[in-house]
């Protein structure tokens, strides 16, 4: 889905968060966590990356954001 980070304007920020689920995906069990309750919260442009991950990543159980800086969500993915 995000395969190079040069084509968003968040850049890594994005890729980075992505990667960073499917990382806690991947180590659920070894963790000792239910990957069917992730949650993911920001704060700021954290909160706008949360919102973006959301949306491309369906089996997150939730988002919490605390002051979203909203952006054109087009702009940023595309």
């Amino acid at each position: 889905m995000l395969q190079d980070k040069n084509k968003y304007s968040l850049k890594g920020a994005v890729l980075d968060a992505f990667r960073g689920i499917e990382l806690v995906n991947t180590l659920a069990g070894k963790l000792g966590l239910n990957n069917n309750k992730i949650i993911i919260g920001g704060n700021g442009l954290g909160g706008s990356i949360a919102v973006i991950l959301a949306a491309l990543y369906p089996n997150l159980k939730g988002i919490f954001l605390d002051s979203p800086s909203f952006l054109d969500f087009r702009s940023t993915i595309n």
